[in-house]
């Protein structure tokens, strides 16, 4: 999972070094960036009609070693239109890591577990490797950060052996799924993911420019961010069960959208790095519990796939739209757009959450 999402979690150091260096303009290594993301998705969906067949373990394999051998040929082809096709190269790459894992996960006896404990070990690694990273890039520049994701891959295939090849026998089960339910779900996570990656993409150039901080203080309240975000991946289970996932998920959703805000229209240093923070913890907070709801409706893991696809899509446009608006306007609008976006998810997960709850009810009572 941690090489999966390396694209997104990077994404503002990786704008920043390629404006900074010059590169690239500020908005087209947004634009770079997002292509990147948005390519997740475009590899997920290319492998979905095989993704109950595959050989997963093999499937992360080869795509580690595609996005890898894109990552070490980047720093060799820094024209705008190379750029975006090395980027694009590396999205594919993980977008194959990324429906392997999401799928096992989907496929698993616990998902809510499964998902919860992934993603805080790791996010736990971005907590370590966020400050690590930003010392690279201050020293090296663009090289030293696609060195750091290179060699970051070559140690994962060291451990993919130990990943399941085949689903687990749950994926069996066949299960009617109400898809009016699972549109409004894909909404509410489509809203949500739009949200984090407008706002995501753009906290290094808001430290910067507001404050004047240099890329290694970033590093370390990114890091401290990500910390955060581990506590708050596994109190998703302990808030699932003590206050119901209707009630965790939507105070998440309004929670996440003044973070978003806070970030973008922050004054003091205190209040940004609070707000980063605070980010890392909702968001993942609610990672879990949203995927957890993705593989209730679907037990095939397919839906789970699908999500985890238009998750890095929404992800993807993100900066692109944060570009967009940071070039007409200013910062502070990104930060009113995410926060609009996360209180239009509320409806729409409310609807789902019902409809959860009482087939839960009917489910235990049979």
């Amino acid at each position: 999972m941690y090489i999966s999402i390396t694209s997104s979690n990077f994404s503002p150091l990786l704008i920043g070094i390629l404006a900074d260096s010059g590169i690239v303009a500020e908005i087209t290594g947004a634009y770079i960036l997002a292509l990147e993301i948005c390519a997740i998705p475009v590899a997920t969906f290319v492998v979905l009609p095989f993704i109950r067949h595959v050989n997963r373990q093999r499937l992360a394999i080869a795509g580690v070693i595609f996005a890898t051998i894109a990552q070490s040929v980047s720093p060799l082809f820094l024209e705008n239109y190379d750029l975006f096709i090395t980027r694009f190269c590396v999205g594919l790459g993980l977008g194959c890591v990324y429906a392997a894992v999401n799928s096992v996960g989907a496929t698993s006896k616990n998902p809510d577990k499964v998902f919860g404990y992934s993603t805080a070990i790791t996010f736990l690694l971005y907590a370590i490797t966020q400050p690590l990273m930003s010392m690279t890039i201050g020293n090296f520049g663009f090289s030293g950060a696609c060195f750091f994701l290179t060699t970051a891959g070559l140690i994962s295939l060291l451990l993919i052996r130990n990943f399941p090849r085949e689903p687990s026998i749950v994926q069996q089960q066949k299960a009617e799924v109400n898809w009016g339910y699972y549109m409004a779900l894909l909404i509410t996570i489509i809203l949500f993911n739009l949200a984090a990656g407008t706002t995501w993409a753009f906290v290094e150039r808001v430290g910067v420019s507001r404050f004047g901080l240099d890329i290694e203080i970033i590093g370390l309240i990114l890091g401290t961010g990500t910390a955060a975000g581990v506590v708050g991946a596994y109190s998703a289970s302990w808030a699932y069960t003590r206050l119901g996932r209707i009630n965790s998920i939507l105070c998440g959703l309004v929670l996440f959208g003044a973070t978003g805000y806070g970030i973008t229209n922050s004054t003091t240093i205190p209040v940004y790095t609070g707000s980063i923070i605070l980010y890392w913890f909702v968001y993942l907070f609610l990672y879990p519990l949203l995927f957890s709801a993705a593989a209730e409706l679907d037990r095939s893991g397919r839906l789970a796939t699908i999500t985890g696809g238009l998750l890095w899509l929404a992800v993807g446009i993100g900066p692109a739209v944060g570009g967009l608006i940071a070039s007409r306007y200013s910062y502070d609008m990104i930060g009113w757009f995410s926060f609009f976006c996360c209180v239009l998810a509320v409806p729409c997960f409310f609807w789902v959450g019902r409809y959860l709850e009482t087939r839960i009810e009917r489910t235990s009572k049979a």
